[in-house]
């Protein structure tokens, strides 16, 4: 076995000095392009994470808010990482914008407007930001309504449409089915005759014009409420413009039924229980105020049917994005604003207690109020709640202009025979 040989000291004192003084040297180089490459790496990183891309304005649209000004909602999709959003408008045709607010969330609503505004069209763009750069999206166009207040003079009462009588100031009349049959069997059980008669009627989903309704409705003198339901149908298919042939040809058939039809899309669009529910999805206000004037412009020209506007008495869920007033599709788009609303028993809730609040909101738009569906649950109290409906309540609601009592055994037995003192009482309550 080789032993190991200790070494003195002299042998390797100078070659130990060299190498520690070369250690040192490259680890010195070696920090020094350490730190460069640190700086390099986070003034790249900053870079990469401040640069902004291209976004588009996803969706605009304009209306009436509840002060006789217009207010325009627009969405947008995020460019990157943004500490706030600038607003921007100008006439279409103008030169120079103006911001009408900033925003750090991708919606805004748009109601820098005062008293002698213009209407018309006008543009909008988006400028993003953050600390070191900008982006601007596309500049996109809406059409900004006139939004006349009300005189302060009474508005005379419209002459109603398809009315039976000439002398019936407020107009009535049920859903009773679908049938063409049903009305005629709810009239002989009520002893009177309806002015208005609702049907539901499917969008897209192989329904055409319910024109087999023209011997029993109008020809004789009645108003068909239609609402139209499009459970098959995505609002952005409609937006896009899938169903415009679809919709003429609805628009044509209705032009050749001739009678007086109230047609009323995409009602209670501020409730969660239908597809076509602006929170239900990707839906959003904007997209049902988009689909339900795109149907109204195509039934241009249609002068027999008048369109409808028909809330739920309470926005569900209460929310301020999905309250009514987010929903109206302005002045040039409604014939009638209407609600609809239900006296569910549990708790037990008057005609006030369902309808003051949702009347008292629709009368700021200055058209005929309808109560477009409305009952009450079966009760020891049903006959005293139709009868205070009808004579007392409703004689309070000047401007409702016409009721549907919705007669049908459903969530709740809203049939008005659903006992002998109610039938009673409402035959008693009928003008």
């Amino acid at each position: 076995m080789i032993k190991a040989q200790a070494m003195k000291p002299s042998q390797f004192l100078y070659p130990g000095i060299l190498i520690t003084a070369a250690a040192v040297f490259l680890l010195a180089v070696s920090f020094m392009n350490l730190n460069f490459a640190k700086e390099d790496f986070l003034a790249a990183f900053n870079y990469s994470s401040s640069r902004l891309g291209n976004f588009s304005i996803q969706s605009i649209s304009a209306l009436c808010g509840a002060n006789y000004l217009p207010q325009v909602s627009l969405s947008w999709g995020s460019p990157g990482r943004v500490t706030s959003y600038s607003i921007q408008r100008r006439i279409s045709g103008g030169v120079t914008w103006g911001t009408v607010g900033t925003t750090a969330q991708t919606t805004f609503v748009d109601k820098n407007w005062t008293a002698g505004y213009t209407n018309g069209l006008y543009e909008y763009r988006v400028i993003a930001t953050n600390s070191s750069r900008s982006s601007t999206s596309n500049t996109a166009s809406v059409r900004v309504p006139a939004c006349p207040a009300p005189t302060p003079t009474p508005t005379p009462t419209p002459t109603p449409i398809g009315s039976a009588t000439t002398t019936t100031a407020v107009l009535w009349g049920a859903y009773a089915g679908d049938a063409t049959t049903d009305a005629a069997n709810f009239e002989s059980l009520v002893g009177h005759k309806m002015n208005l008669q609702a049907i539901f009627v499917d969008f897209n989903n192989g329904s055409t014009f319910p024109s087999e309704f023209a011997p029993t409705v109008s020809n004789q003198g009645k108003t068909l409420i239609i609402f139209w339901e499009p459970y098959n149908v995505s609002l952005d298919s409609i937006i896009a413009g899938n169903l415009d042939n679809y919709i003429k040809q609805f628009a044509a058939d209705a032009k050749t039924y001739g009678g007086q039809v109230i047609l009323a899309p995409l009602h209670e669009m501020n409730g969660d229980w239908d597809p076509w529910g602006g929170t239900i999805g990707t839906n959003t206000p904007a997209k049902v105020i988009a689909v339900w004037q795109r149907i109204h412009d195509l039934f241009n020209g249609v002068s027999n049917v008048k369109f409808g506007w028909v809330v739920n008495n309470e926005s569900v869920p209460d929310t301020a994005a999905n309250q009514l007033e987010n929903y109206y599709p302005g002045a040039g788009y409604v014939d009638y604003v209407g609600v609809d609303g239900f006296n569910f028993g549990s708790p037990w809730q008057s005609f006030s207690e369902v309808f003051d609040g949702a009347l008292a909101k629709l009368m700021v738009y200055n058209k005929p109020v309808y109560i477009f569906s409305f009952a009450s649950a079966e009760g020891s109290n049903k006959p005293a709640w139709i009868a205070d409906a009808l004579t007392i309540q409703l004689p309070k609601h000047p401007e409702v202009k016409g009721w549907v009592w919705f007669n049908q055994n459903k969530e709740q037995n809203w049939l008005i025979w659903s006992s002998d003192s109610s039938l009673a009482a409402f035959k008693a309550a009928l003008p």
